[in-house]
């Protein structure tokens, strides 16, 4: 059983449990990914349903920074990583391990003045912005 002390400050509130327990998280880059609690330190959070296991992994060396343990909200795991090292996901799933990037250690990839352009109507190389390019993206600092 993983020690509460370690795992309960790391959660959230209940209604932001339930919002994104139910899809309805507006954002949900200020809850999952890395990020730095000021009284415990970095925590890791994914939401992963149905996952049995997670395990952070050092993204250069692959040796285990943390598990990640299911809180109380379902699919939701918490872990406290020895570093502050780029990682990636080990997944294990019901009929399968699964190694990936966590899609939220990165930043978001538009900024504010291209959301903001957008939502005006007036950003005129929507194709370029939001279209389907390729970009190489570098994992954020923890909050």
């Amino acid at each position: 059983m993983p020690d509460r002390d370690l795992i309960e400050p790391a959660l959230i509130d209940q209604p932001t449990a339930d919002a994104l327990y139910h899809g309805r998280i507006g954002d949900p880059f200020s809850v999952l990914g890395p990020h730095e609690a000021v009284a415990t330190g970095r925590v890791i959070r994914a939401f992963l349903p149905g996952a049995r296991s997670v395990v952070a992994l050092d993204r250069s060396s692959r040796e285990e920074l943390c598990r990640l343990h299911e809180t109380a909200v379902p699919g939701l795991f918490v872990g406290r990583p020895g570093s502050d090292a780029g990682y990636l996901l080990r997944i294990e799933w019901p009929e399968a391990t699964q190694e990936t990037e966590d899609p939220y250690s990165f930043g978001l990839a538009v900024s504010g003045y291209d959301l903001h352009l957008f939502a005006e109507g007036s950003h005129w190389r929507l194709a370029q912005q939001f279209g389907a390019a390729p970009v190489t993206l570098e994992a954020r600092p923890t909050r």
